[in-house]
């Protein structure tokens, strides 16, 4: 029977959140709440906010939203627009965010491979290109002592692993 629950997005943002491990940029034990043996993942979708607010009030994190994008004659590809917004108080931690995305995911077919070999995805997809659609410098503060919000969106075309009738598996 299929797995309906599991998304691209999450493989995406699995391997966002360990390279900015990787790259120091920010620290897993930053984010460890009161009451919680493990570290809160700061990629969250936009309906988890509050809480991570919360729980975790001042720290850097993402924010992730997708489209799909219109079919097309290689029905068994997928299209999709994947848009990740940054939202810190620090004008540094977004830029470099946002240049570690576009490092990443600005080579097209060697980007999906990159991601295809990280070892803590799903296995539910292959993907066979990931580009940078487009970026949005860190905005003003709306407020003192405010929050900034940067904004990447990466277009990722994958396919789903499929059974004989193409359904997904």
């Amino acid at each position: 029977m299929p797995n309906y629950a599991i998304h691209p997005i999450y493989d995406v943002s699995k391997y966002i959140w360990n390279q900015i491990k990787s790259n120091d940029i920010l620290m897993e034990n930053d984010y460890i709440a009161d009451g919680f043996d493990q570290p809160l993942i700061p990629i969250v979708p936009a309906q988890q906010i509050p809480e991570f607010n919360n729980l975790l009030p001042g720290q850097t994190y993402l924010i992730y939203d997708y489209e799909e994008m219109p079919g097309q004659e290689n029905w068994w590809i997928s299209n999709q627009l994947m848009t990740y917004t940054i939202v810190s108080p620090n004008y540094d931690t977004i830029t470099k965010i946002m240049a570690l995305l576009k490092d990443l995911f600005r080579r097209h077919d060697e980007s999906a491979k990159d991601l295809n070999s990280y070892s803590d995805i799903s296995g539910y997809y292959d993907f066979h290109y990931i580009s940078i659609d487009s970026s949005v410098s860190p905005q003003h503060f709306a407020s003192e002592g405010g929050f900034m919000m940067g904004e990447v969106k990466l277009y990722v075309s994958y396919a789903r692993h499929l059974d004989s009738n193409g359904r997904y598996q």
